[in-house]
């Protein structure tokens, strides 16, 4: 994951201006469902349970290498800070707000986000504040999730509460 992600960098700043090409439409829950059985067998070994919830099919107009990637570094952050006997769970919702939104979630009951690195990373990607690598311990897969979310137009939410777990949700307009 992080020769990946370093590769993944790279490409993302040498084309930094370049112009995004137009996305792809793609079924993001065939995706998720492939991500989701990479990660079935570390999460065993873990103990800790990987839930999907996930509807037959859910297109998704976005580049989807980088929404793969976005997905694989939630994943396993997810998997390093959740202990023996939690749960990940990853699942989708829509909902009409004026216009139709999809949101893919994937929550955690790790050990939670500190409440100073949670609002920096709430700045981040909120588009208050570019990140940088190793700033308030923002790793390389943040700054590639980053990157995604602003090349494509969509939308990070993050929920998090020390102890109690963490919740990712990457929503777009229909």
């Amino acid at each position: 994951l992080l020769l990946n992600n370093l590769f993944e960098w790279g490409k993302s700043q040498y084309f930094i201006n370049a112009p995004v090409a137009q996305p792809d439409t793609f079924d993001a829950s065939a995706s998720l469902q492939t991500l989701c059985n990479h990660y079935l067998p570390f999460a065993e070994a873990k103990g800790v349970s990987l839930a999907m919830v996930l509807p037959s099919s859910l297109l998704l107009k976005a580049d989807q290498k980088g929404f793969e990637t976005a997905v694989r570094n939630l994943l396993d952050n997810a998997l390093k800070h959740t202990p023996f006997g939690g749960e990940i769970r990853v699942s989708s919702r829509s909902s009409e707000e004026g216009k139709l939104q999809h949101s893919i979630i994937i929550a955690d009951t790790g050990e939670g986000i500190a409440p100073e690195q949670l609002r920096y990373l709430q700045q981040v990607f909120s588009g208050k504040i570019k990140p940088e690598v190793g700033i308030h311990g923002l790793g390389l897969g943040m700054v590639l999730i980053y990157n995604f979310v602003q090349k494509n137009k969509v939308k990070l939410h993050i929920a998090s509460e020390l102890g109690m777990g963490s919740c990712f949700s990457i929503v777009w307009e229909a």
